[in-house]
């Protein structure tokens, strides 16, 4: 990092001296909060009818008590949606398949053995439980014993295209694969030679062997062959297939609907959901549906198991002083940040978008989703006794033309003294409107306020893969006079405001720029890759990587001082500056920290 006599000058809060050993910052990780209504992807029934298990969009594996609904297991099995999921035939392990295959102990709920998995749909378990099948890649199909996915043989599969599908035969004695060219081929397990191979002009999408020898082929287009003596078509598209094995119950669903179907006889339909499975009693069934499983038999809904699965947060923010979150998923949900327990709240929105508070008690909500008119300000009151209520403490409607059609657009935001409210080329004060900007300029993709000045930012991406793109970063005087610019030779990420207002971190592909305010004057740059960006306080920033870390920086030598992994990288970081708590938002939780930083010591 560079920095000159004059930015000494400029940055008095920033030149502290650096913190001393021992005093360094560092972070404390509380705890992980989770939103548990996400969806399924795959069902199975155990061998007895009394377990379902669930496989979930973030990784997640659940198993349901089929005549209770109690959770009776829960397996963190991937960081990739679960597209598989097999019990052993003495129904004790059960084998998992999403970015890697596992095979977990249901009782000690451990896993046993770990592979790569080339697609998390291409499982399947012996009938006899002593082997397992799964596809290597492209053109590798892999055999192996099921006690440890050791001792393992492998079948070469024609052309290149992907394999979706495997399936034993009923006696063991064949193993059918079928790939998104149409061919399906029935290899002989024992030997590996081939015995069939079955040609269809569209994606095969799954495969059922029944009792007496036929083999059932699921097209993506909604073909399906070998139940009846030529094909059927159920729909334009067709996802799944479950059947028992006789033939009696064959169910599809398609992208309209579950068809129930008999041989020469179509029996029912109903309108469908998420993936279905069938129960050994050939009557009842399960199929997911936005965040629960419904029990079945034909078209009559028996009841609802709650699905219970970990779900992508889409937004958070800390407020309540920083004792309380609140997280956006498919509903606003709040929680206790010291037990991270969620609480049921009356009066929320169905849905908003969530803005930073970083010093206030209230949680501040933009209302409608996707085209907000009003910004909402929420205190949550909890009295001993009775429910907890969302009030309304202040309301301001906003005059605002909004923008979504471009994608480098950063998330509107909120200053700390709440009196600016920011999106894309528009500063608008809350408290005084007619001193609101707008900078009528399509191009730019961020706006921040510093020293008393917009300071926005313009991205143009490169059409080629890799390309750094351009762009520029420009400083403007109240009523929209542009009084300097910066011309990028990187196309800029991320603007973020120092807590003094003097000096904005500029955040691009090869790293970051401190550019003093208004006049955007250099004051240090610093080399590296992070995907988020903040300011903690005037002499550290916080950088999450792309791999999955957290990164403080103490300036003014831009040094990381303190790091803590995430598990994936994230995709949204709040901050609250007086509890100094962050929370830090990936693909399936948010993961709460304290933050320790050392006091300043003056020069």
């Amino acid at each position: 990092m560079r920095l000159s006599l004059v930015t000494w000058l400029w940055l008095p809060c920033v030149c502290a001296q650096d913190p001393a050993p021992g005093d360094r910052p560092r972070f404390v990780h509380e705890r992980d909060l989770f939103s548990s209504h996400g969806d399924s992807h795959s069902l199975r029934f155990s061998p007895d009818g009394s377990l379902l298990a669930s496989g979930g969009d973030r990784g997640d594996v659940v198993v349901l008590d089929v005549a209770t609904g109690e959770l009776r297991g829960r397996f963190e099995a991937s960081d990739h949606w679960i597209g598989a999921l097999r019990f052993s035939p003495e129904g004790r392990r059960l084998a998992v398949g999403g970015r890697t295959l596992t095979l977990w102990d249901l009782a000690a709920g451990i896993e046993l053995a770990q592979v790569p998995l080339a697609m998390p749909t291409a499982l399947d378990w012996s009938r006899d439980g002593v082997h397992l099948a799964w596809i290597a890649d492209n053109h590798t199909a892999v055999l192996a014993r099921a006690d440890a996915l050791d001792d393992q043989r492998t079948f070469a599969l024609a052309d290149d295209t992907a394999a979706d599908v495997v399936a034993f035969s009923p006696d063991n004695r064949l193993l059918a694969i079928g790939k998104r060219s149409g061919a399906t081929t029935v290899f002989d397990v024992a030997s590996g030679a081939v015995v069939e191979r079955h040609q269809q002009s569209d994606w095969v999408h799954d495969l059922a062997w029944l009792a007496d020898g036929r083999l059932l082929r699921l097209g993506f287009r909604g073909s399906l062959s070998g139940l009846d003596q030529n094909p059927r078509t159920l729909g334009k598209f067709a996802y799944q297939m479950v059947a028992d094995p006789t033939g009696t119950e064959v169910m599809v669903r398609t992208d309209e609907d579950i068809v129930g179907l008999r041989a020469g006889q179509e029996v029912w339909r109903q309108t469908g959901g998420g993936p279905i499975a069938l129960h050994q009693d050939q009557r009842q069934w399960a199929m997911a549906r936005a965040g629960t499983i419904e029990l079945r038999r034909a078209d009559e809904l028996l009841r609802t198991l709650a699905g219970a699965h970990r779900e992508a947060p889409r937004g958070a923010a800390l407020a309540g002083d920083g004792r309380l979150v609140m997280l956006r998923s498919k509903t606003l949900q709040v929680f206790d940040t010291a037990s991270c327990l969620p609480i049921p709240v009356d009066g929320l929105p169905s849905d908003a978008e969530l803005l930073d508070n970083h010093v206030g008690v209230e949680f501040a909500l933009l209302l409608p989703p996707g085209g907000p008119t009003k910004l909402q300000y929420l205190a949550i009151d909890r009295v001993a006794g009775r429910p907890a209520a969302a009030r309304l403490v202040r309301e301001v409607a906003l005059n605002v033309a909004w923008r979504t059609e471009n994608d480098d657009l950063s998330p509107t935001f909120l200053t700390t003294d709440q009196r600016w409210f920011g999106h894309a080329d528009q500063l608008l004060n809350l408290d005084e409107p007619d001193r609101s900007w707008r900078l009528d300029r399509l191009l730019v993709n961020q706006t921040v306020l510093a020293a008393g000045h917009a300071i926005a930012r313009e991205a143009l991406r490169s059409s080629i893969v890799g390309a750094p793109g351009r762009g520029k970063v420009m400083a403007f005087a109240p009523g929209g006079h542009r009084l300097a610019e910066r011309r990028l030779e990187v196309a800029p990420d991320q603007l973020a405001t120092a807590p003094d207002g003097t000096t904005v971190a500029l955040l691009t592909g090869t790293g970051i720029t401190l550019l003093h305010a208004p006049d955007l004057g250099e004051v240090g740059d610093i080399a590296g890759s992070w995907h988020c960006l903040l300011w903690l306080d005037e002499r550290h920033l916080l950088g999450s990587t792309h791999d999955g870390r957290l990164q403080i920086l103490a300036l003014p030598n831009g040094a990381i001082v303190a790091e803590a992994e995430l598990g994936s990288w994230a995709r949204t970081l709040h901050w609250h500056l007086e509890r100094r708590l962050l929370l830090a938002g990936t693909s399936d939780r948010l993961r709460l920290f304290r933050v320790e930083l050392p006091a300043p010591t003056p020069r």
